[in-house]
């Protein structure tokens, strides 16, 4: 069953009810332009392209965030238990376990706000960018005091400055950031030189920190310069990156917005040129109808053969119309119009019934199984999805082959499958049955008319019913395609 909906198959679904648009009423709104985008509200300036790229970011990771300082508490907790157990440290726990307890109050707080801000609703970025300042400036407090506590400038704690660091040059502004580097280096220094100059107690442990150095002018005027120097360079070396990696994401985001001002340029350009077309299409049909009745006058057999075939060019034409219609309205929506409860196999049941006499016609044997398979859905989509596969299905399979149809559930999904024998579709045409316009050899030297729309336009259609569909073919020995939808919950079973 090769892709093409033709005209066999676009004459079988408008038989069964399923594409019979009429002329539209009006003609369809254009898209905005450019300069409308531009001034609009909702128009993505390179501004709110920043936003959604790098402060978007951080609303998502303020949950990161808490969750991370969880794990550090406990982790704390645990190299506090062994400085004192196992290396037999005596730093001022009461200072140090204080100030644990002061990281669980405050993140405690932070978690409660942050459920608060999304039961309220979506928090500004402008007030999430504050948010992560402020927990980044209690966390440096805090590590502040623990450094003092166990050791000062001796103490092996400042590296998790950097951490800090990192963190706040790869989610916030690069201002903010350096604002928090200089933070950090302001307060080691306060530390290093209180107590130094014995303003601040020092406490000192021979066995993790050797030497006492603290007195030493040298030492900790190195120590003070390589920490300011350090958290700037970290900062401008993860800010370098990071600014680096928001570039190329904002290029993406802004040829994706491109790519979407183009794709609705084109919907919009197929929705005008079928308005548009059909109404002298359906003009000159009717011209033509009346020739070949012979209203004007009687007609030679190569007049006549010149009208007739004007007529199968206008059916085709006319066919095209109506499946760029379909397919550009399709286009733009997100869920079906309409809704209701529904009898998969019912709606199956009809189409079959109007396509069998065609079948018939052609010499095939119809093979039916269908079984109840209730699904919430729109009657004039799943019509068309029905329509368009068995009419496929009929027209590419030759005289005395065999279409088989069923319908089957499970009370969680149920499962339309057609069948045939008919010529299959080439391995290297698989890959693209549903692309837009596209037609395989086999199908074009089969049936020479078709748009190429019709799998295109079956499978938007099952994609908005929440469903899937696939096939399997080879090549002189038939096709089968098969739609999996969700099952309409029952009295027994709730929807999930």
């Amino acid at each position: 069953m090769p892709p093409g909906g033709g005209r066999g198959g676009a004459r079988a679904s408008r038989a069964a009810g399923v594409i019979a648009p009429g002329p539209p009423v009006s003609a369809p709104p254009p898209p905005p332009s450019r300069r409308q985008a531009q001034g609009s509200p909702t128009a993505i300036s390179r501004e709110t392209r920043e936003s959604t790229l790098r402060e978007l970011e951080l609303v998502a990771r303020v949950t990161w965030f808490i969750q991370l300082r969880w794990a550090a508490v406990a982790g704390t907790l645990v190299a506090l238990f062994l400085l004192w157990h196992a290396l037999g440290v005596r730093f001022p726990l009461h200072d140090c376990l204080g100030t644990v307890v002061a990281i669980l109050v405050y993140n405690m707080a932070f978690a409660l706000w942050t459920q608060y801000q999304q039961e309220k609703g979506a928090p500004t970025v402008q007030t999430m960018r504050v948010f992560a300042n402020v927990q980044v400036v209690a966390d440096l407090v805090c590590l502040t005091w623990l450094v003092h506590c166990l050791g000062g400038s001796e103490s092996h704690l400042t590296l998790f400055y950097f951490f800090h660091m990192t963190i706040a040059s790869v989610l916030l502004r690069p201002r903010n950031s350096y604002g928090l580097a200089l933070l950090a280096a302001l307060l080691l220094n306060a530390v290093i030189w209180g107590e130094y100059s014995g303003m601040v107690r020092h406490y000192h442990y021979d066995s993790i920190a050797g030497p006492c150095r603290v007195h030493d002018f040298g030492p900790n005027l190195l120590t003070a310069i390589l920490a300011t120097f350090s958290f700037l360079v970290a900062v401008y070396l993860a800010s370098s990156i990071a600014s680096r990696l928001r570039q190329r994401e904002m290029e993406l985001e802004s040829a994706y917005q491109n790519l979407q001002k183009m794709d609705e340029e084109k919907s919009y350009f197929m929705r005008r040129a079928s308005h548009e077309l059909r109404s002298p299409l359906s003009a000159v049909q009717s011209l033509v109808h009346l020739l070949l009745r012979g209203l004007k006058g009687s007609l030679s057999d190569e007049q006549r053969s010149v009208l007739e075939r004007m007529e199968a060019r206008l059916n085709g034409l006319l066919a095209l119309e109506s499946d760029l219609l379909r397919f550009s309205r399709l286009r733009v929506l997100e869920q079906p119009e309409s809704v209701e409860a529904l009898d998969l196999a019912e709606v199956v049941g009809a189409a079959l019934e109007v396509l069998r006499p065609w079948a018939e016609e052609r010499g095939l044997r119809m093979v039916r199984d269908l079984h109840a398979a209730p699904v919430h859905g729109e009657r004039e989509g799943l019509q068309e999805v029905a329509a368009n596969l068995i009419s496929n299905a009929i027209k590419y399979t030759p005289a005395g082959g065999e279409v088989r149809v069923s319908v089957t559930g499970d009370g969680e999904r149920v499962r339309l499958t057609v069948a045939d024998t008919g010529i299959g579709i080439d391995v290297r045409d698989q890959p693209r049955v549903f692309t837009e316009f596209f037609r395989t050899e086999n199908a074009k030297k089969m049936t020479g008319g078709g748009t190429g729309l019709g799998l295109a336009i079956v499978q938007r259609i099952v994609h908005m019913h929440q469903g899937r569909i696939w096939f399997d073919s080879e090549p002189g020995k038939g096709t089968r395609f098969v739609v999996d939808l969700p099952a309409a919950p029952t009295p027994g079973r709730s929807a999930s």
